[in-house]
């Protein structure tokens, strides 16, 4: 599976993921797919390969830390 991630302003993310399992995508350090972008939170949301290469986003709260802090 090969994504593709754009935010306004900057040069698109391209990333291959060839696994089934889920990636944490945010700001965090401990993110699988880190985007240092202001609008992205710490934990921003959750990217899930099933067995057959079919992705699913799974949307994460953003908690008061995440809006506090860089």
């Amino acid at each position: 599976l090969d994504v593709c991630l754009s935010i306004p302003g900057e040069p698109p993310l391209h990333r291959s993921i060839i696994r089934e399992g889920t990636y944490l995508i945010g700001r965090s350090f401990t993110a699988d797919i880190r985007l240092r972008h202001e609008s992205v939170a710490k934990r921003h949301a959750w990217l899930r390969v099933d067995e057959s290469g079919r992705a699913f986003t799974i949307s994460v709260p953003q908690t008061r830390s995440d809006a506090t802090a860089s």
